[in-house]
């Protein structure tokens, strides 16, 4: 074989010979080809970062199978996107619900907070106005009841007095302190005499119960003969001024006063007929 290739090329070199040697030859003077500026060949950069090849892939024809399946697809996540808008809108609508009814029990609690402060407003003002009211009802209540002239007749006997008073209310006075004077004062007495206190708080005087107190002074009877007697007289009266003070069983305090003069039933002034007198729209008649 490789002897018929080497005679069919020396057999094509014969032939090209032949035919280059029946060409006429040519007349005249040859032209010069003009020569052509050389460009410098330019590297090729293809599948460089500068070039980067692109492939293009298309896709292949899908079947009945996966136009089925995609079909499928797009009907679950239609299906899943319609049950997540119906669970959103439930949400809020509970949402909405529970709101209601969080601000419905806040208003109750809110109303019953309120009333329940009422009632305790209430009860403590029922409760305040039953024990005034029984205070009121069972308080104690001193009264005067008379001053007693007390004498013996005898030469340089003093003029002296016995207070009684009694409690007529329905409850005990406690902490008793009691205060008063004998003097000689023109009437209208004024204002601001304060008499001293004569002894120590006293026992409870219970509702009903009667006490006395002894006012003595150093005025002789012979020097207050001449105020005595029932006629106006320009001189002055011998008053007793005095108060008692008293708390209740609340602890309130309170206070009767009382001002009273001395008075003869005669104008001779004859002791044993004297007496005492309470002296109408004075201060120091007073009860609280």
């Amino acid at each position: 074989m490789l002897r018929r290739a080497i005679l069919a090329t020396m057999l094509v070199l014969c032939v090209a010979g032949v035919v280059r040697s029946q060409q006429p030859p040519s007349h005249g003077v040859d032209k010069a080809e003009p020569t052509k500026p050389q460009t410098q060949a330019q590297p090729d950069t293809r599948g460089t970062s500068d070039a980067p090849i692109v492939v293009k892939v298309l896709p292949a024809e899908k079947s009945e199978a996966d136009h089925a399946r995609e079909a499928e697809e797009k009907a679950a996540k239609a299906r899943e996107t319609a049950a997540k808008e119906h669970l959103d809108i439930d949400l809020v609508r509970y949402t909405s619900q529970l709101a209601d009814y969080t601000l419905g029990l806040f208003v109750a609690t809110a109303v019953l907070v309120f009333a329940t402060i009422g009632l305790l407003i209430v009860t403590a003002f029922q409760a305040y106005q039953g024990r005034a009211e029984f205070n009121a009802t069972h308080r104690p209540e001193l009264v005067i009841h008379s001053l007693v002239p007390i004498h013996s007749g005898e030469a340089g006997e003093t003029v002296a007095v016995i207070v009684v008073y009694f409690n007529k209310g329905r409850g005990t006075a406690k902490g008793i302190e009691r205060y008063g004077y004998i003097t000689n004062r023109t009437l209208p007495l004024q204002s601001g005499i304060e008499p001293p206190q004569l002894d120590l708080p006293l026992a409870d005087i219970k509702a009903g119960e009667k006490r006395t107190l002894l006012i003595e002074s150093q005025m002789l009877l012979a020097d207050a003969q001449w105020s005595a007697g029932s006629t106006p007289h320009k001189g002055p009266w011998i008053v007793c001024i005095g108060k008692v003070v008293y708390q209740d069983g609340a602890g309130i305090s309170r206070e009767i006063g009382f001002a009273w003069r001395l008075v003869c039933s005669d104008n001779a002034g004859d002791w044993g007929t004297e007496r005492w007198d309470p002296i109408e729209n004075s201060e120091y008649q007073y009860s609280y």
